[in-house]
């Protein structure tokens, strides 16, 4: 059992203030027998039109909405009273006079219930006492205003709104009272947001989804009772998913120490609002080289030998933030000049009992930038005998063509050299034009010795152990 109960305000002025609302009936009997218990019930708005005549339980029982709050019918017979001055003024201010549905402690085991007299008793009807105030001469609405919004919003987004009453004609406007906030999205059916609010502004939090219309209208009422009318309509367009931007491919190899990186970027609605950059050398932490640009470019100057990796975030003109590529996004490796290197040097040693007494067989390898080739070598060597003597570091040859040979034979009994020690090294040059600088510390030479007379003898052997 539930009771639907109705009351008829039309009696009530149109610009009536509500004061004071408090409902009356006549409760007659109380289950079980001295029940001395007072009966939480909960008060609901009814959401249809219904008649005395044809509720059912199967009909109307679940029909309830907003909830107010919770109430006690006392553990006597006799008139009972409560509050009602909410569900007054919410009728009063425009809402829908349905009555409300009554429902009480309706746990099966413990078997209570209360009988109110309808109004089928006269004399025992319930009755709503209302206490008002005449209207002022304020009969004019305030008109609300949403403030605009733009094209695209996040997820989440600041909504406001404001109103204003004017005065009259002799007759002072009475104020703004609250609003009434609606929204619909993708042009679906409006939802209540702020029912008779006093704020101006609200977060709407991620009730649409991405690309999604959302729309929003405002109203508002002043203190004399009059409801304006639903404000224009704001909109924007929901861009709740972030943009994706990378780093254009780089080459495995740059073949110049200074080069050039770009990037580019899509968003699906709102647009690309900036990008940062950042950069890895050699392995090391990621540093910025921009934030917040707008540029698509950027030149980066290293050494040879340098690795460079590249990523790049981008942010769209909601806030909606790309997260960091977890790995380079391009990445490269200055190969400023070719390198040769030196094999070690055949026999390394020549002594009386060697089978060649009179040179010594080179060979190195080489490595250029890709796209490019070696087209020259340039072979030194330094001569330091044994007494000290040295020749300096003397270019001995040069070596052309397409490729060049990378082997010689030094035949140094002709060049009137003999007994001592004999260190080379070979320089490369590639189509570019760009040559090895000559770095005769950085271990890519060779070395020899010639010992003809034997006079240089091991003093002791060291072992060696493998597996």
């Amino acid at each position: 059992m539930r009771i639907l109960i109705q009351f008829d305000l039309g009696a009530l002025p149109a610009n009536a203030r509500i004061k004071s609302a408090t409902f009356y009936a006549y409760q007659s009997y109380i289950n079980p027998p001295g029940d001395g218990q007072g009966m939480d019930f909960r008060a609901q708005f009814m959401q249809q039109s219904w008649s005395a005549s044809s509720v059912t339980w199967n009909n109307a029982s679940y029909l309830g909405g907003q909830s107010l709050p919770l109430g006690t019918l006392p553990p006597v017979i006799g008139w009972i009273s409560g509050g009602a001055t909410e569900a007054v003024n919410a009728w009063q201010s425009g809402q829908p006079n349905n009555g409300l549905l009554i429902t009480g402690d309706e746990t099966p085991s413990r078997g209570r219930w209360r009988q109110l007299s309808s109004r089928a008793i006269p004399q025992l009807a319930p009755y709503l006492l209302v206490e008002y105030e005449q209207g002022s001469c304020d009969t004019q609405p305030p008109i609300a205003t949403m403030n605009a919004l733009p094209s695209f919003e996040p997820s989440e987004f600041r909504v406001e709104w404001s109103a204003f009453d004017l005065d009259q004609p002799g007759c002072r406007a009475s104020g703004v009272a609250w609003y009434n906030v609606r929204y619909r999205i993708n042009g679906g059916e409006w939802v209540s947001w702020k029912n008779q609010s006093t704020a101006t502004s609200q977060h709407f939090k991620g009730w649409a989804s991405n690309n999604s219309l959302v729309e929003i209208q405002v109203q508002a009422q002043d203190h004399a009772g009059n409801l304006g009318a639903w404000s224009a309509t704001v909109s924007t367009r929901i861009d709740s998913e972030p943009p994706v931007a990378s780093v254009n491919p780089l080459p495995p190899y740059t073949a110049t120490p200074t080069f050039s990186i770009t990037w580019s970027g899509t968003d699906n609605l709102s647009g690309i609002d900036y990008y940062n950059l950042q950069m890895s050398k050699n392995g090391g932490q990621w540093v910025d080289l921009l934030t917040r640009t707008n540029a698509t470019s950027y030149q980066i100057t290293g050494q040879q030998g340098d690795v460079f990796g590249f990523r790049v975030q981008a942010v769209d003109r909601v806030g909606n933030v790309q997260p960091w590529s977890p790995t380079a996004q391009a990445t490269t490796t200055i190969f400023g000049f070719p390198i040769a290197t030196m094999n070690p040097v055949t026999p390394p040693i020549i002594k009386p009992f060697s089978p060649v007494k009179d040179r010594f067989f080179l060979s190195w390898s080489s490595q250029t930038a890709p796209g490019t080739q070696i087209i020259q070598y340039e072979v030194r060597y330094r001569y330091t005998n044994f007494n000290g003597g040295s020749t300096g570091w003397t270019t001995w040859r040069f070596l052309t063509g397409s490729p060049p040979p990378a082997s010689a034979e030094f035949p140094f009994a002709s060049m009137g050299m003999g007994n001592g020690v004999y260190e080379f090294y070979v320089l490369a040059t590639n189509s570019m034009g760009q040559s090895q600088p000559f770095e005769p510390n950085s271990g890519r030479g060779a070395s020899a010795i010639v010992d003809l007379d034997d006079v240089i003898q091991p003093q002791a052997y060291m072992p060696i152990m493998a597996r």
